[in-house]
């Protein structure tokens, strides 16, 4: 099987100046992070150290990284740990990935029994209810209103079955309305 490795490095300014790359971070997929940014999957709830160097993110480098093979989908989630409005992402080709296959959901929470959890996925592609951007606190006409702090945001890569091996290369933006808040090289 033919892997693929992803890169994304962190930067650009937050509002006000200070380094948005140093506030946003990434994890993996499989954690369920709660509206209280706690993660339902870690026994003190905390991520503690896993914000600063994880399977998919080290800050001393400010570098995301997702491997994937030739016809695989690879995802990461991208953490927002502050209030705004507005916020978004969009892509350029990464490599011979073309845009077009780097998509970004929302992660919503739901209840499920008596407790909110991590339970929606919504595109923002503007294919659900015209969604193409989320605040934060989240506030969704039929979800319930978690009282978040922090967003999530799910960006998942096709990767097609005629990428080459190795390194491949693009951009991705966090934005904050028009403004990007965090530019990311892939």
């Amino acid at each position: 099987m033919n892997r693929v490795l992803l890169l994304a490095l962190l930067g650009g300014l937050a509002p006000g100046g200070a380094a948005a790359g140093d506030e946003v971070y990434a994890i993996s997929d499989v954690y369920s992070v709660l509206p209280d940014g706690s993660v339902a999957e870690l026994a003190k709830g905390d991520l503690g150290e896993l914000k600063l160097r994880n399977g998919h993110f080290d800050a001393a480098t400010r570098t995301i990284r997702l491997f994937g093979a030739q016809n695989e989908e690879v995802a990461v989630q991208i953490v927002i740990p502050f209030a705004g409005e507005g916020f978004s992402a969009k892509a350029g080709a990464i490599g011979e990935i073309p845009a077009g296959r780097v998509a970004f959901s929302l992660i919503a929470w739901d209840k499920v029994g008596t407790r909110l959890q991590p339970d929606v996925i919504l595109p923002l592609d503007g294919s659900v209810a015209g969604l193409t951007s989320f605040s934060v606190p989240l506030r969704i006409a039929g979800l319930p209103e978690p009282g978040n702090r922090q967003g999530m945001m799910l960006m998942e890569v096709w990767i097609p079955k005629t990428a080459r091996p190795g390194l491949q290369k693009g951009a991705v933006s966090i934005l904050q309305g028009a403004k990007e808040i965090a530019a990311l090289n892939v």
